[in-house]
């Protein structure tokens, strides 16, 4: 799995993809199910699966004092996410200034663009 650190990393002509979105903290169950239909569907489709994820966990960056733990550090759950098969991992790095990221213009440049 190729991991790309930053959405000015991830290429601009990259070919289309399913994308499978959290912030998989602890590749529980749920996570891996989200995962897996994101690739079963992007296998079938005949394109790329793509997961996205945060780092920080958001919660740390918008409300530190009720943070929860981290579950497994960023390396293990890259390791995690890369047994279930998706083609690459694009790691966005959770800020203040992402944050305030408008929900449509999220999904119109960053999701709708990968």
């Amino acid at each position: 799995m190729q991991i790309v650190r930053g959405l000015d990393q991830y290429p601009p002509d990259a070919p289309p993809s399913v994308v499978a979105q959290g912030t998989f903290d602890g590749i529980h169950l749920g996570h891996q199910a989200v995962i897996r239909m994101a690739v079963g569907r992007a296998r079938a489709l005949g394109v790329r699966p793509v997961a996205v994820t945060f780092d920080p966990h958001p919660v740390a960056v918008l409300r530190p004092a009720e943070a929860p733990p981290e579950l497994l550090p960023l390396d293990e759950r890259l390791d995690r996410i890369a047994e279930l098969g998706p083609d690459v991992c694009l790691v966005i790095p959770f800020t203040p200034e992402f944050s305030r990221v408008e929900a449509e213009i999220y999904v119109r440049d960053v999701l709708l663009g990968l």
